[in-house]
């Protein structure tokens, strides 16, 4: 499936950001974690913002919603960042666009998985 090509272009960007970030030396851990925060929240914000999208079909806002996952999931390596995924999924769950197949996705395909 494609999925409309603003969101695919935005998700490259991101991905590229958190590669670099995750590459780059680490100076000051208040400055990283919070870069950390915004660099993800980027994500989260994407599917927020094409979830109520009239433009994109359900099943493109799935699509997008799962690679946004799978990405979340890559650069999740360490309990700090899952005490941020906790935290930038909360409006997702809010207004209940990340559904539990998410989650679970999310719980099983990042680098902690063998602790969980």
């Amino acid at each position: 499936m494609i999925i409309h090509m603003d969101y695919h272009q935005e998700l490259t960007i991101i991905r590229r950001n958190l590669e670099n970030f995750v590459n780059s030396e680490l100076v000051d851990l208040e400055l990283d974690y919070q870069t950390n925060i915004k660099i993800k929240k980027q994500v989260t914000d994407l599917i927020y913002i094409s979830h109520f999208d009239p433009n994109i079909k359900d099943d493109e806002k799935d699509e997008i919603i799962n690679i946004s996952c799978r990405l979340l999931g890559e650069y999740t390596g360490c309990a700090e960042d899952l005490e941020i995924l906790d935290e930038i999924l909360e409006q997702l769950d809010k207004y209940e666009i990340i559904k539990e197949k998410h989650l679970e996705h999310l719980k099983f395909n990042n680098g902690l998985n063998r602790w969980l």
